[in-house]
């Protein structure tokens, strides 16, 4: 398999990035950062399609930790004007999440982005609380996102790109997995983005 963007084996990005590192849990690439990019792009031109012409500054609400990756890529290629708001989701009763969003309430122009949207419990419940915003996402599991680079990404181990996987990788470049059988399924899917 190579990448799809570079036409790189994905075997040599892997022995390239572990020859610095241990892997010691057996990871396999399932995303390069060349097709992670690829992917910041395309949400990128969908929200720039989207709020061409906002009258005032869109609000971008992360939600920390796993957004910074995805974020940092993604308002690089913004087009509009925007404010940037972060959010720690675990720090916050229902209350207090009710406070931390309350300045967005009224706002018309709100997107809440997050690195990947797996179960959709967390975007869910801020959007019962924001009904008028849109959600953003790098990369889903079969969720309903308002904008995503990609929508479906095998249920699996996944570490790399802010995602952590007990702890670990949420600094690495690439995304990596642990199933064989489902890097390879998802692998077969995947290159249709690109086309």
């Amino acid at each position: 398999m190579n990448c799809f963007v570079s036409g790189v084996p994905l075997a040599d990005i892997q022995s390239e990035f572990f020859s610095a590192r241990e892997n010691d849990q057996n990871w396999r690439i399932i995303m390069t950062s060349s097709e992670l990019s690829f992917l910041c792009g395309k949400v990128a031109a969908s929200l720039n399609a989207k709020f061409a012409g906002a009258q005032n500054a869109v609000n971008l609400v992360g939600l920390l930790p796993g957004c910074i990756y995805f974020l940092c890529e993604l308002t690089q290629r913004l087009t509009f004007d925007y404010k940037l708001h972060f959010l720690q989701m675990a720090q916050y009763s229902s209350e207090q999440l009710l406070n931390a969003l309350s300045p967005f309430i009224q706002e018309e122009n709100v997107v809440l982005i997050d690195d990947i949207v797996e179960s959709g419990s967390t975007m869910r419940r801020l959007l019962q609380l924001i009904p008028q915003a849109f959600s953003c996402t790098c990369l889903s599991m079969k969720q309903q996102i308002s904008f995503s680079g990609c929508d479906f990404v095998p249920k699996c181990k996944l570490a790399g790109f802010g995602i952590a996987f007990n702890g670990r990788g949420m600094n690495w470049e690439h995304i990596f997995s642990q199933g064989e059988k489902q890097i390879e399924e998802f692998r077969a899917s995947f290159g249709v983005i690109f086309e």
